[in-house]
Formats: structure tokens, sequence, C-alpha cells
């Protein structure tokens, strides 16, 4: 009879020390005006699966060093980022229309996890779909590979908005418009 509450307990402590939002996608927008819904997972063409270290860059002149380890395949995109001492700071998936976060750290609804997905796709999901999606909202997208270096941009009205450019095991993305940069190190 004392645990009958036990259960109760666990749970309200979980809730308490954990943050999970889920929710159908909103839009992302790519420019103040030009609203992009996410790619479906089957955009993706193969599989993806690294262990990363990020190092991040923000508008507010914060920065942000941490571990990610990302699986995206056809159908679906999962993300966990982690402290250097293991500790998970957050997660985030997508699958079949629906985006999660969960994480001790962040409040829910202070992130939108669609943008990070959104540059997930625009990084790994197949050229043809983003740049037909991309087009659909009156922006450009150009795949370029040479000398070792292959990049990514989205554009708009001759504008650079997002460019991602990989060589070797290092990947920069930088989103102009936004003002934030990460360098990644695929482990």
């Amino acid at each position: 009879m004392k645990h009958r509450f036990l259960p109760l307990a666990l749970i309200m402590a979980i809730s308490i020390i954990s943050c999970t939002s889920t929710r159908g996608i909103e839009p992302v927008y790519i420019t103040d005006d030009i609203p992009f819904m996410l790619l479906p997972t089957e955009c993706m063409d193969g599989s993806f699966e690294s262990y990363q270290l990020l190092d991040g860059s923000f508008p507010d002149g914060s920065s942000a060093v941490m571990e990610a380890y990302i699986i995206a395949d056809p159908e679906r995109i999962d993300l966990v980022f982690m402290a250097n001492t293991g500790q998970t700071i957050a997660e985030i998936g997508y699958a079949e229309s629906t985006v999660t976060l969960s994480s001790p750290f962040i409040p829910a609804g202070s992130l939108k996890a669609e943008y990070i997905i959104a540059d997930i796709q625009f990084a790994l999901y197949r050229n043809d779909a983003v740049a037909a999606a991309l087009s659909a909202c009156g922006l450009d997208f150009s795949e370029e590979s040479a000398d070792g270096l292959y990049r990514r941009t989205i554009s708009h009205n001759g504008s650079l908005i997002w460019e991602m450019t990989v060589s070797g095991n290092e990947t920069v993305v930088v989103n102009h418009l936004r003002d934030y940069r990460y360098g990644i190190i695929s482990l």
C-alpha cells in the first residue's frame, strides 16, 4: 500500500527534470517573409549516421561546443546533443510529420527544432527534392563539388542566405541572414 504513489511520484519527477514537446510541423522562415515546410523523410536518399563535434556561434554573441550523434534515413532524423561529459543536452526527432524536442535544459517553446531539422535537410536531402521545394518558395538552391570541396547554397534575389561547405571530415554551416554559424567535425 505504501508504494501506491510511487509511479505517480516517478512520473512527476521525470516531468520536472525533463521537458519534452511533440507537435506537428510548423514552417521555417528562411527569410523574414518566406515560409518553408519541412520535406518528408522520404527525400533522404540512403542513410547518414555520424558522431560529431559541433562548435557554434549565434547572433547574441554566445557560442557553444558540444558533441552530437545524428541518424538520418528515409524514415526519420534523430539527433542527440551532448556535453563533453556525456550528459544529454537535448534530443530532437523528426518522423511522420512530427517534430520532437526533449531537453532537461531547454524550456518548452523556447527553441523551434524545425530550424535544426531544416539545416539537416538542406545539407543531406536529395538535391532535386531540396531544389524543387526551395524553388517553389522563390529561392535558389545550388550544389557544386570541385577539388575536394562540396558546397550547397540557398539564395534569394542574388543574396546568399545559407551555405554549407564540406572538406574531408569538416563541415561548416553558415546562415548569413540569421547570423549563426557552426562548424562540424565528424569523429
